[in-house]
């Protein structure tokens, strides 16, 4: 379906297991299911956009609040605080909006 082609059903019964149970563990399955899902569906890349634009936000705000700060009520951080914190949330938000355009 992921290809664009039509499709069809075919109904068929399936018979017995001739030949004991299955071996394949429980989580094996479940990691097949999990990779079904995040390899052909929109909602990881959406996740990851939304991502960047929430800590683009609070990037924004801190960047607000320690201009505020130190202009206006004369506030001193510890040296390298501000610029640390502000260059990681940039990076985290730039990583996650690459992810979310490229995919």
């Amino acid at each position: 379906s992921s290809m664009g082609f039509s499709q069809i059903g075919v109904q068929y019964d399936r018979q017995a297991r001739i030949a004991g149970e299955s071996k394949f563990p429980l989580r094996a399955l479940i990691s097949l299911a999990v990779d079904g899902v995040l390899n052909h569906s929109l909602i990881p890349l959406r996740i990851a956009s939304l991502t960047s634009l929430v800590v683009a936000t609070i990037t924004f705000v801190v960047i607000f609040v320690y201009l505020m700060g130190r202009l206006l009520l004369g506030q001193d951080w510890p040296a390298g605080f501000a610029t640390t914190t502000v260059l990681l949330l940039m990076s985290i938000m730039l990583n996650a909006m690459f992810l979310g355009i490229i995919g």
